[in-house]
């Protein structure tokens, strides 16, 4: 995958969720080079790992990872961490983020 299409890809369907004024960047993670993406709220930026972008099935998932971790309310983030409490919402989310993903891809088969 191109590093503009992940781009797109994430804006598309942060837009898709209703996530609005968000960006997406490919980067470099210096700090932890395995990291595959990273959801930043207060720079409403969502970062994609570059090293990830020869796996077009990874990058869609993590895509689709770090959307929904962008639907969760930063209440029950900043509550709960990344623990079980906040998986149940991010599966939650993932459904939705997934089933916006899978909608946009099939519209580009048109």
């Amino acid at each position: 995958m191109t590093a503009e299409r992940a781009v797109e890809l994430s804006q598309r369907l942060l837009e898709a969720v209703g996530i609005v004024g968000w960006s997406a960047r490919i980067v470099r993670f210096t700090d932890y080079p395995k990291r595959f993406g990273l959801c930043s709220r207060s720079n409403k930026r969502i970062d994609l790992n570059w090293i990830y972008l020869t796996d077009d099935s990874e990058m869609r998932e993590t895509i689709i990872h770090e959307v929904a971790h962008a639907l969760i309310p930063e209440a029950e983030r900043a509550k709960h961490g990344q623990d079980e409490h906040e998986f149940a919402a991010f599966r939650k989310s993932f459904c939705e983020s997934a089933r916006a993903f899978q909608k946009l891809e099939a519209e580009e088969r048109r």
